[in-house]
């Protein structure tokens, strides 16, 4: 089941980056959506040729929903698998987490818990190993931006500011804006 899950995650992680990439939606009137309406309703799972069970997970919000993929989402797809399957095991290992945070982020209707998701991606991508220091983060992020200006600047310094009063004062002032800058962010490491 794990592995099946974790497949099946990267899978519908790849789908949501080829669909959202780029995108910020804002929810103008009343309690903030989730950036993508891609859920992990059903995983069928095969050993060899034979089935070998399957697995129904918790959100019923949607179960009756079909998803159509364009042709551009099955290309994009068919790209980001082949690239996978030709990089080093623990370059794959990243990735998977990264694309799981991700999509989690996206499908996170909490805002804080969503941009929380999000950083945690992007620390994962952007810091080589543990105990490097998180403003490491915001250096690599600004020095990957090309013609950064000013403004720029200080929406990353603030992203990084709101992550900082958010996880270690408990500051619950994130923004439907800030959640997705960071997802921008985010997809420039991607």
């Amino acid at each position: 089941e794990q592995t099946a899950t974790k497949y099946a995650t990267l899978i519908l992680g790849f789908i949501a980056y080829s669909q959202n990439y780029g995108n910020s939606s804002v929810t103008i009137i009343g309690i903030p959506k989730e950036l993508t309406q891609l859920k992990l309703n059903y995983i069928f799972v095969f050993k060899g040729d034979a089935y070998a069970g399957h697995y129904y997970f918790e959100d019923k919000s949607d179960d009756k929903k079909i998803y159509d993929l364009s042709q551009a989402d099955i290309s994009n797809l068919n790209k980001f698998v082949k690239q996978f399957n030709k990089i080093d095991s623990k370059i794959q290992e990243v990735l998977f987490k990264v694309m799981n945070l991700y999509y989690s982020g996206l499908t996170e209707k909490r805002i804080n818990c969503s941009f929380l998701n999000f950083w945690t991606a992007l620390e994962i991508i952007a810091l080589k190993k543990r105990g490097i220091p998180h403003f490491e983060i915001i250096k690599r992020l600004k020095s990957i931006l090309i013609n950064l200006k000013p403004i720029e600047e200080h929406k990353i310094d603030r992203i990084y500011s709101l992550r900082n009063n958010l996880v270690h004062d408990g500051a619950y002032n994130i923004s439907q804006y800030d959640r997705n800058l960071l997802k921008i962010y985010v997809e420039v490491f991607i």
